[in-house]
């Protein structure tokens, strides 16, 4: 490694002065010099490519770029160890950090994307990883178009919010297609509205545009084993989800306005998404799924057919190669280790679950929520 980037020896260079050289290696631009950080890039990297911003390295662009650029603070004796041999970088001894110039994204040929959401939105489908994922398609000037390959039956109803608002930022500037290919319920039918356009299986399922909130009543059983529940609160109102009590008639009246309006939000996102009118929206959302073909007649979906149809589609609206590239969100260890330890657990027990109902520590046990 040391010797990849040799270059002959060189006056040290004024550290974070756009420009300056060392011994081949330019200092970039964009570090606060009060901070004390000089980033050292690749040798004969052009002018344009300096002026782009630093970004994180992705794993693909890691393995494209093959290269390593490492940031450390000034004066730290790795910083004047590479300095003085015209080292390729430079090294801190209590970080390092991987970076790569912005413009090396655009070496990544022009491709459509194809992101798989499966699942429960909230479980299987991370809001969060989702939405970050999807506003860095929506940066990188090599994907052209994204297809979002959904099955889902909702879930979460901020967890919904907050991927179709990703997805409408996305249609704003790419094109986007949803193709359902099982269900498309619930959440995972107001986020394939935010599209473009909408194809979906002959065989699938589509719509329950609703909402809904339940929690189970615990209080006989629990008075049958001679537990009493005694609560201390602030407000009458502050433990109106209890399941440890039936709702007086005020808490129900305050809890189907929040029912209701949500059930706006989601009939109001489905107008837009569809450019549909807001009463013929209401119609429809009696929470029902509709079979592929009715889906079709009411004008929830665009066209049938499958996955292939549906990146076709992707490859007529943007005239970008068909070159596809799967797309997943970033998962933490910890949810892997999490995910695959209630697999386990649940197999013990004789119960079989989906991959893609499983991602975390929340998969045998969800808490009372309101759902899309």
């Amino acid at each position: 490694m040391a010797g990849r980037f040799a270059a002959p020896p060189a006056e040290p260079a004024r550290r974070n002065e756009p420009g300056a050289s060392n011994g081949g290696a330019e200092i970039g631009p964009g570090v606060a010099p009060e901070r004390g950080v000089g980033v050292v890039l690749w040798p004969g990297i052009s002018a344009a490519a300096r002026a782009q911003p630093v970004t994180e390295r992705t794993s693909e662009a890691r393995r494209m770029a093959g290269q390593r650029t490492r940031i450390a603070p000034q004066g730290s004796a790795a910083t004047s160890s590479r300095a003085s041999t015209g080292g390729p970088y430079t090294r801190s001894r209590t970080r390092e950090v991987e970076v790569i110039m912005g413009s090396l994204d655009r070496l990544r040929p022009a491709s459509i994307a194809v992101v798989d959401l499966q699942g429960a939105i909230g479980n299987a489908i991370k809001p969060l990883e989702t939405s970050r994922m999807l506003t860095r398609l929506r940066e990188d000037e090599s994907t052209r178009a994204v297809v979002l390959n959904i099955d889902s039956p909702g879930g979460s109803a901020v967890g919904s919010d907050v991927i179709t608002r990703a997805v409408t930022r996305l249609a704003a500037q790419k094109p986007t297609i949803a193709y359902i290919g099982g269900l498309g319920a619930s959440g995972g039918y107001m986020i394939a509205a935010a599209t473009n356009g909408i194809l979906a299986l002959p065989s699938a399922l589509v719509g329950a545009i609703g909402v809904i909130a339940y929690r189970p009543l615990v209080a006989g059983a629990l008075e049958r084993v001679g537990v009493e529940m005694r609560v201390a609160k602030s407000g009458r109102l502050k433990d109106m989800f209890s399941p440890f009590r039936a709702p007086t008639d005020e808490e129900q009246a305050r809890e189907q306005h929040i029912i209701d309006s949500m059930h706006e939000l989601f009939v109001q996102s489905v107008s837009q998404g569809r450019r549909m009118p807001l009463e013929r929206v209401r119609e429809l959302a009696t929470g029902e799924v509709y079979p592929a073909a009715d889906a079709l007649a009411n004008g929830l979906v665009d066209r049938m057919g499958d996955i292939e149809d549906a990146i076709d589609w992707a490859v007529e609206r943007s005239g970008a190669p068909r070159r596809i590239r799967i797309v997943h969100p970033r998962r933490s260890v910890r949810d892997l280790v999490m995910g695959r330890a209630a697999v386990s657990l649940a197999q013990a027990f004789g119960v079989e679950l989906s991959p893609g109902a499983v991602s975390g520590p929340y998969a045998l046990y969800e808490g009372t929520r309101t759902y899309r």
